[in-house]
């Protein structure tokens, strides 16, 4: 990429360096044109004669066809040069998208081809210790427990796979209905609670209602709560929720290594990953952010990330009390 940039850079150098010494050339050409031209005026009868009224005259045009000359040349050159430049910082950009765009793309099916495999692998061993051997009956229910915590996990991936895919063929479906948030919030975090093992602080305020899709924010907040979890780094994650005049505001707080400002914007892109050391080992496809942005857009609520103090970061959500204008 630094190869690439190299050349990008000199390209850009070598061609003002050209125009500029076309534009040079051109220009003590047409001089010399006019020189000739004026010593052509100098050598007539009218001007030996003193008709200075006419001679004047024909010395003046000529000067201004010089000017004007000049100034044409210098136009299209910064003109020619400058649609050039920006052609090909265009073609440099659109290159750049599509590398990056690519990479994500790999990462991507390396992340799905890891979060299947490890599921699949674990689920295959422990049938076959259900199959070659005895177990006791607590032994049996924690195997199969540990089963169904790898096919949700699964299950969880497909369906993000599948709401994505939906969302490019803009055939999501929305289904609005009046909605408890408190209570339905309160619910998914106890269920998050209990699929993933771990304790969530609520802070969640009574009896706000909105108009919404109930399955919109199902997802919106399970992903939110996947995100902290994971990028939380084993420390307290808050679930916080609470009504602000016509706007309900759910906050996620978690106390991790937080989000770069460089970042806060990418990480709403499709298959996007952040690159902290820190987080090499979260798995994930990149994909959560992406499905809660488009989502949310769909039921006319905002997101946005914000630093936690001292660490961490908190996950803003502004839900319209009446839904979707």
């Amino acid at each position: 990429m630094r190869r690439f940039n190299l050349y990008f850079i000199a390209l850009i150098v070598y061609l003002v360096a050209f125009a500029t010494w076309w534009t040079i050339l051109l220009n003590k050409q047409i001089t010399e044109v006019a020189e000739l031209r004026k010593s052509d005026l100098l050598e007539r009868p009218a001007c030996h004669e003193n008709e200075s009224s006419g001679c004047l005259q024909a010395l003046e045009a000529n000067a201004s066809d010089l000017r004007r000359e000049q100034t044409m040349i210098a136009t299209e050159g910064f003109v020619f040069l400058s649609l050039l430049i920006a052609g090909l910082v265009m073609v440099r950009n659109t290159y750049m998208k599509e590398r990056k765009l690519n990479l994500q793309q790999k990462n991507f099916i390396l992340s799905v081809s890891h979060e299947l495999k490890t599921p699949l692998a674990a689920m295959r061993l422990s049938t076959e210790t259900l199959k070659k051997r005895e177990l006791t009956k607590e032994q049996t229910e924690r195997v199969l427990s540990a089963n169904m915590e790898e096919i949700d996990r699964l299950t969880g991936l497909l369906d993000k796979v599948f709401v994505t895919t939906k969302l490019d063929q803009e055939s999501y479906t929305l289904d609005f209905a009046s909605i408890d948030l408190s209570n339905l919030i309160s619910s998914l975090v106890s269920r998050f609670q209990e699929i993933k093992q771990v304790k969530l602080l609520m802070d969640i305020e009574e009896d706000i209602r909105v108009v919404s899709d109930p399955q919109v924010l199902e997802i919106v907040v399970m992903n939110l709560l996947d995100n902290a979890v994971k990028y939380g780094l084993g420390k307290d994650v808050t679930v916080h929720l609470s009504q602000q005049g016509d706007k309900v505001t759910l906050k996620v707080i978690d106390q991790g290594v937080g989000i770069p400002n460089a970042e806060k914007k990418e990480v709403f892109q499709r298959f996007y990953r952040l690159e902290d050391e820190e987080y090499k080992g979260v798995e994930g496809t990149g994909l959560g952010l992406f499905i809660v942005k488009e989502l949310l857009t769909k039921i006319d609520s905002t997101i946005k990330i914000a630093n936690n103090s001292p660490s961490g970061s908190v996950v803003s959500v502004e839900v319209s009390l009446g839904g979707k204008k």
